[in-house]
C-alpha cells in the first residue's frame, strides 16, 4: 500500500504560520492562488507570497511528522511537493530525511516552481492514496490514485464531484480515513 502526501498545507503548516504572524484569519485565504485573493491588500498578498520563499517560515511552522511516522511503520510513504526555491526544497528534503524514519530518496519528489502561484501542474506517479490540499492537484492526477483525500482548507471549500475524492477535516482525520479504508 502506497500513500503519497503533499507537504505544504498538509504536513507543513507554513501558510498558517505566516498568517498567524500577520494576524490574518485563515478564512481570508478563500482561493488557492494568493494573487487572486480579494480580501487582502496588495502588501499582504506580497508578504504571503514572499513567505513561500522564506526558509525560516518553513522551519518554524507546525509540522505533522507524527502522522507520517505512524503510517510509515505499515505503509510505503511518498512525498510530492512543489517549492518556490531550491533552498526551500533542500530544507524539505533535510527535514524529511531527519524526521521521517525509513523514507527513501526515491519516494521524495520535490519540484521547484519559482513562485507561489499554486498552478495546479503537479504530477504524481501511481499511488493507492493521495493526500493533498489542492483540489486542482487531485483532479489533475485523478487517474494516478485509487482514493484522494482533500484536506479541508478555506481555499478548497467547493463541492467535490468525484467519487474517488474524500474530504478530511485535517491530517489527523486523513490518518483515520486511511486506517479505516485499509482495514
Amino acid at each position: 500500500m502506497k500513500i503519497t502526501f503533499d507537504l505544504d498545507g498538509v504536513i507543513i503548516e507554513h501558510l498558517e504560520y505566516k498568517l498567524n504572524q500577520m494576524k490574518i484569519p485563515i478564512e481570508f485565504i478563500n482561493k488557492y492562488s494568493i494573487g487572486k485573493l480579494d480580501l487582502l491588500k496588495g502588501s499582504e498578498k506580497k508578504a504571503i507570497l514572499q513567505s513561500f520563499s522564506d526558509v525560516e517560515n518553513f522551519m518554524y511552522a507546525e509540522k505533522h511528522s507524527d502522522v507520517l511516522n505512524r503510517l510509515a511503520k505499515r505503509y510505503e510513504i511518498a512525498i510530492n511537493s512543489l517549492s518556490c526555491t531550491r533552498e526551500i526544497a533542500r530544507y524539505k528534503e533535510f527535514w524529511l530525511k531527519s524526521e521521517i524514519k525509513g523514507i527513501k530518496n526515491k519516494d521524495i519528489v520535490l519540484s521547484i516552481i519559482g513562485d507561489g502561484s499554486g498552478n495546479g501542474n503537479k504530477k504524481i506517479g501511481k499511488t493507492d492514496i493521495y493526500v493533498e490540499d489542492s483540489l486542482e492537484n487531485l483532479i489533475s492526477n485523478i487517474d494516478n490514485f485509487h482514493v484522494g483525500i482533500l484536506i479541508d482548507k478555506p481555499y478548497n471549500r467547493v463541492n467535490v464531484k468525484a467519487d474517488k475524492i474524500i474530504r478530511a477535516k485535517d491530517i489527523y482525520d486523513a490518518e483515520r480515513i486511511i486506517e479505516r479504508r485499509i482495514k
